[in-house]
């Protein structure tokens, strides 16, 4: 495969991302309101693509014990949505609700560390199976 050239000055460091990858940018915060708590999720178009979010109470060794939640992401990309399948396990402090922002990266839009000023799509995530439609 030919090599690939990019402009790479030192503000800016190119990063390349695999079509349909589904990148959680957490951990998860909480709202100002503290009622729910809010995670990013960025998708990366081009593809249809798959992860399984992974949390845990993140102060224990609990998780060994199995007290952890697994949750199933998918990507459609032709019907440009995530879906959120049914949790796989849990613990005790977790999140009953978890706001999912949507965003589908492109040009000057969800990139950085920042999280994104507009999200492409929300929904409340409950441990049950969640769709969310890009915009």
């Amino acid at each position: 495969a030919p090599a690939l050239q990019a402009a790479a000055p030192l503000e800016r460091i190119p990063l390349y991302v695999r079509a349909g990858s589904i990148v959680p940018l957490g951990p998860v915060v909480q709202d100002a309101d503290g009622q729910v708590d809010t995670l990013e999720v960025r998708v990366y178009p081009g593809a249809d693509g798959d992860f399984d979010w992974y949390s845990d109470a993140g102060d224990t060794y609990d998780y060994e014990k199995g007290q952890r939640r697994v949750v199933p992401m998918h990507w459609d990309d032709s019907a440009r949505t995530l879906q959120l399948g049914e949790a796989l396990g849990g613990y005790p402090e977790m999140p009953d609700r978890v706001h999912i922002r949507l965003v589908v990266v492109g040009p000057n839009h969800g990139t950085g560390a920042e999280l994104a000023v507009a999200s492409d799509g929300e929904g409340v995530y409950t441990g049950q199976t969640l769709r969310i439609a890009a915009r």
